[in-house]
């Protein structure tokens, strides 16, 4: 090749001149279309490489209208026109990446799951393949060494950067994954939240605690997960309960429903189950499963575990499996009442719906022979539609009248307190309870049955004539049936 002096330069110019003029009219044109951004960069790509390809196969006859342009001249020139044929190629090829993959099949909610880090790398590596073509096809050169000398980096990067690359592409996994989305409840690793954010470096979720946990995402996708939001609205929650030989198994399993019951946290349908698992040096474990919609397993099994406790109290089944001790809790159940205590009850009484027709000697007797119980929260004392063949008279702590509606929900219609009485006319007249009374606090009720109160009903008529009469207004917010 012969020396070039300035002219030859600026003869080279001129035709690298050329290629950037057609660049700019093609991009150029690309702005003046109607079309939105993204599908306007894909026409330039298009029109950009239809015309490097013109020009490449007509520089020859461009080239020859020009007598000072030698064979060398068009040699270099066309070097210039095949590394912006290329460039234009990779340009259109990631514009139809980004288009139909990054911001269309990888895109959820409008936006792109494929984090801008990996677009970019893609696209970088796009471009490098498209700088060893350049240098095989245009140049002529053997790309061998610079393809193994990219993969030698590429391995090298990629072991320096495995677990931020693991992070990446778990990300993704998640976006792609529809069992998982933001504004789901789940439970990992004895944690219940709420997933709030998913990006391609971790989850966000907030847990019942209101504390914000950021896991990184390939730990996240090594946890066993359980989405609450997809699964059935109801789960399982096993109640364990060690009891001594003493009780028969039968009484404390039939307990234990009974107890499942009373919680209005507790389904009924699926129906709780109880039964035996294990015989231990101590007693015999029993197993209580229950079925709730609720998300917070302890709530549940705290309420469970609470009517239990006053359930199995008021049998007579003691805790303790060491008979030396006993447990006595702050609400006893007195073993006799005293004078002072039945006085005081009376003159309470005294003044309480039928009672006022009672005299004392009446009422002492009534208090007296009344059988008093111990219930806990949230425990139900009558139930709407039950029969009833008691009343209750409310020594201590605080209830409440519920009464269902036809759409399942449960309506507060009033509270009950320290001496309050309820249940009087499903005991009188026959009728079934017409509400649901629940304790709200610790309670001490005496309960008043037919058996007690008969033989004074059958003696005071006038206590017939105040209950059909008070039976035939509206009933007091302070009274249940």
């Amino acid at each position: 090749m012969r020396n070039f002096d300035y002219v030859d330069y600026l003869m080279i110019a001129l035709s690298y001149l050329l290629d950037v003029v057609v660049a700019l009219v093609v991009f150029r044109i690309g702005t003046f279309l109607p079309l939105q951004n993204r599908q306007k960069k894909i026409v330039s790509g298009v029109i950009a490489l239809v015309a490097f390809s013109l020009l490449y196969l007509s520089e020859a006859y461009i080239f020859g209208l020009i007598s000072e342009f030698t064979n060398e001249h068009k040699e270099l020139a066309q070097y210039g026109v095949g590394i912006a044929w290329w460039l234009s190629l990779a340009y259109l090829f990631n514009q139809l990446i980004r288009f139909f993959i990054w911001e269309g099949i990888l895109t959820k909610n409008q936006q792109s799951i494929v984090p801008k880090l990996v677009r970019n790398l893609f696209d970088a590596i796009v471009y490098s393949i498209a700088f060893v073509l350049i240098v095989h096809f245009v140049f002529e050169k053997p790309a061998n060494g610079i393809i193994a000398a990219s993969s030698i980096l590429t391995f090298i990067l990629g072991i320096a950067a495995r677990d931020s690359l693991a992070t990446i592409f778990f990300g993704l996994s998640l976006g792609l994954n529809e069992s998982l989305k933001k504004g789901d409840m789940i439970a990992f690793n004895n944690i219940t939240g709420q997933i709030i954010d998913m990006d391609w470096r971790s989850v966000t979720v907030r847990t019942l605690q209101n504390t914000i946990l950021v896991i990184p995402n390939n730990l996240f996708a090594n946890t066993i997960v359980t989405n609450l939001s997809r699964t059935n609205t109801w789960k399982m929650l096993e109640v364990n309960v060690l009891q001594s030989y003493e009780h028969s198994p039968q009484r404390v399993k039939d307990l234990l429903l009974k107890s499942a019951k009373q919680s209005f946290l507790v389904l009924k349908d699926p129906v709780p189950q109880a039964s035996i698992s294990k015989y231990e040096k101590e007693g015999i474990r029993y197993t209580l499963q229950v079925y709730t919609s609720e998300l917070e397993d302890t709530r549940v099994v705290n309420e469970v575990l609470s009517i239990i406790w006053y359930a199995f109290y008021r049998e007579g089944i003691d805790w303790d499996l060491d008979p030396s001790t006993q447990i006595i809790p702050h609400l006893q159940i007195p073993a006799d009442k005293t004078d002072e205590e039945v006085v005081r009850h009376v003159a309470i009484l005294k003044n309480k719906g039928i009672f006022t027709a009672l005299n004392e000697r009446e009422l002492t007797a009534l208090i007296a022979n009344a059988k008093k119980s111990v219930y806990g929260p949230p425990e139900q004392i009558v139930k709407q539609g039950d029969e009833g063949s008691s009343l209750f008279y409310v020594a201590e702590g605080k209830l409440e009248v519920m009464i269902d509606q036809e759409d399942g929900a449960k309506l507060k219609v009033a509270e009950l307190k320290n001496g309050d009485i309820f249940g009087e006319m499903a005991l009188l007249t026959g009728q079934k309870r017409t509400a649901t009374v629940l304790a709200t606090t610790e309670v001490a009720l005496f309960e008043i049955s037919k058996e007690i109160i008969l033989p004074v009903i059958e003696h005071r008529r006038e206590i017939l004539n105040k209950t059909e009469t008070a039976n035939s207004k509206k009933r007091s917010p302070n009274s249940c049936n």
